[in-house]
């Protein structure tokens, strides 16, 4: 069972991103990269809270989901990010249990988003199978309590 964040949790979702048709028409229609970036992770048995920044890139070859640096530094070897969302590991884990949505947590400014916000709109109705896509790696899913 991987536990939320981790690089097994990151290489689960990129095993069912690879899986998902609806994913890999996203690429075909028009290549987006999504960067999700969670602040101040702590993971089990790290001496100290870690930045976690993975990308979900749906294009031509289909969809994939890598880790990156957390660095807020761009990363010029790799394609621009088309939306960046950031948030801190407590709304990232409310979020991926499904005991928040992403509307409250813009409300509360707790999850930022910022790039190229319409292309989400572009994509509405595939990217929100996303959370049918993940029910199976949710449930599988070890989510240790995030420290406040």
């Amino acid at each position: 069972m991987p536990e939320f964040l981790t690089e097994a949790w990151i290489a689960s979702f990129d095993a069912a991103a690879r899986q998902s048709r609806a994913l890999a028409d996203i690429g075909a229609a028009r290549a987006i990269v999504i960067e999700h970036v969670v602040r101040n992770v702590h993971l089990t048995g790290a001496a100290a809270p870690i930045d976690v920044a993975y990308r979900l890139t749906c294009d031509a070859d289909g969809a994939r989901v890598a880790p990156v640096s957390a660095d807020p530094a761009p990363d010029t070897s790799a394609a621009p990010a088309t939306v960046r969302i950031e948030c801190d590991h407590v709304t990232a884990v409310a979020l991926a249990r499904g005991t928040v949505n992403a509307q409250a947590a813009l409300a509360r400014g707790t999850w930022r988003i910022s790039g190229d916000v319409g292309a989400l709109g572009v994509h509405a109705n595939a990217l929100a199978g996303l959370g049918d896509l993940l029910a199976e790696l949710r449930a599988a899913t070890e989510f240790p309590e995030p420290a406040p």
